[in-house]
């Protein structure tokens, strides 16, 4: 009778392992994406960590309340992207919606406010 509660108490120290060391693997994989405006510029920067950036990440800015899509473009090596702000989100004054698609399934998004750019013209 000892082997089958040997079996089961190795199971459940597995289970246990797994459940800890599941949430720093999916952390691993987590996308992230920032976007500011720097002059006439929205600029993007997308990693996966600080030394893993995102190489053609596809980036579009659409809309924030519309969903209408004003522009979408590809990250470099770098992760990086900058980008001219829209005329239109400019002449609407709208928040614009920066979303980031790196793959297998991996996204993010940020939104950049109106206030951020409202110097243009």
């Amino acid at each position: 009778m000892h082997r089958p509660l040997a079996k089961s108490s190795c199971a459940m120290a597995l289970c246990l392992l797994f459940c800890l060391l599941w949430p720093a693997a999916a952390l691993a994989h987590k996308v992230t994406v920032f976007a500011y405006v720097d002059g006439p510029n929205i600029v993007v920067d997308a990693f996966y960590s600080k030394s893993n950036k995102v190489n053609k990440g596809t980036i579009t800015v659409k809309n924030a309340a519309s969903g209408e899509e004003y522009a979408r473009a590809v990250t470099d090596e770098a992760g990086a992207l900058a980008l001219p702000v829209p005329a239109k989100a400019v002449a609407a004054k709208a928040d614009l919606r920066v979303l980031l698609v790196a793959g297998e399934g991996h996204q993010d998004e940020i939104l950049v406010k109106a206030s951020e750019f409202a110097g243009l013209s």
